[in-house]
């Protein structure tokens, strides 16, 4: 779950009050639906990490605050979408687990569960519960079916961009497509997703889902590029370097480089897997040749197309008032650069 610390404190009642709604109605769901009890430590677990940003108003969500934002956006209410958003919570949880244990990024916090255990429950989670917590929404029939196909669907695509990047990890010649197209199904159609099921469930037109789908899945991939070059340039140890996965900033000098220099700093790249000075020797190389300026060149294009959508979708406000705020204040260049 990519969790981005964008919002002013003058906007924070709403972020605070839609994750504060979907932590105490996921607790009710599993209290009543849980078929383990690994599950209910798991969710206890993973809330233990949001209570203190929901009690103090900071961290955007998306599978919490798109279907609340998009449903409100076109109805201009959003208290019925709290089962919508507390299916997708569920979900969220699941595809992070899986993610985490993809990457050997699990926190601390859950390496007291075996592995195979951890896996299968947030199988669980991404795959049953979800589908469950639908058949709580009031809609007809016809809408349910077609909320629960757009969730295959969008998880098919996300699953698919997962792959890509994980065939990308250490790969010496990742293109620039191929790194668009793994954001693009990870994060992108998964955020879609969690804004398209907000139109749908609201009754919006195809027209106005598809717009809701196009602006979830720009947003995605403006701060999902935003949170890789914060990776590297501004937290003291890369995650993705040692993992050696082959984000923007990486691949875009790649890109520009040929023969020894090549070379050089793919063994460099490699080293930075297991050694923190190579990471700075990384982070240092990359600021040398404007490597943050250019990302912020890639993200500054999705965020135009994250507005462009918006404004297709034209939401109801306060709706649209709280989306702009949001695509605002994604900035890569504001991110503080590790010396």
């Amino acid at each position: 779950m990519v969790i981005t610390e964008l919002m002013k404190e003058s906007t924070s009642v709403w972020i605070m009050q839609y994750l504060q709604d979907a932590i105490t109605g996921a607790e009710a769901f599993i209290k009543s639906h849980a078929t383990t009890t690994l599950q209910s430590k798991l969710l206890e677990t993973y809330l233990s990490e949001l209570r203190p940003q929901a009690d103090n108003g900071g961290g955007f969500i998306p599978s919490v605050h798109l279907p609340f934002l998009v449903y409100a956006g076109v109805t201009g209410d959003d208290k019925q979408a709290v089962p919508l958003a507390v299916a997708l919570f569920l979900l969220d949880l699941g595809i992070d687990l899986l993610d985490n244990i993809a990457d050997n990024e699990l926190l601390p916090e859950w390496q007291e569960y075996n592995s195979s255990v951890l896996q299968l429950a947030a199988t669980e989670f991404a795959f049953c519960l979800p589908h469950l917590a639908l058949t709580k929404l009031d809609a007809s029939p016809t809408c349910l079916l077609t909320m629960h196909q757009m969730i295959v669907k969008g998880l098919l695509k996300a699953c698919a961009g997962q792959e890509q990047d994980l065939e990308l990890q250490g790969s010496s010649n990742p293109s620039i497509e191929d790194i668009q197209a793994s954001v693009r199904g990870k994060s992108g159609e998964r955020w879609g997703m969690f804004a398209a099921l907000g139109a749908q469930f609201g009754g919006a037109s195809l027209e106005t889902v598809e717009a809701y789908a196009d602006m979830g899945r720009s947003l995605g991939m403006t701060l999902q590029f935003t949170s890789d070059c914060a990776d590297i340039f501004s937290t003291a140890h890369s995650r993705d370097l040692a993992n050696g996965t082959r984000t923007l900033p990486i691949g875009l000098h790649l890109q520009q480089l040929t023969g020894t220099e090549r070379a050089d700093f793919l063994d460099l790249l490699a080293q930075a897997k297991v050694d923190q000075k190579a990471q700075e020797e990384v982070r240092a190389s990359l600021l040398r040749v404007g490597g943050l300026r250019r990302s912020a060149l890639f993200i500054e294009y999705f965020r135009q197309q994250t507005q462009q959508s918006l404004e297709k979708a034209n939401p109801l406000e306060p709706a649209m008032s709280r989306f702009k705020q949001i695509i605002s204040d994604v900035c890569v260049l504001s991110l503080e650069v590790k010396k």
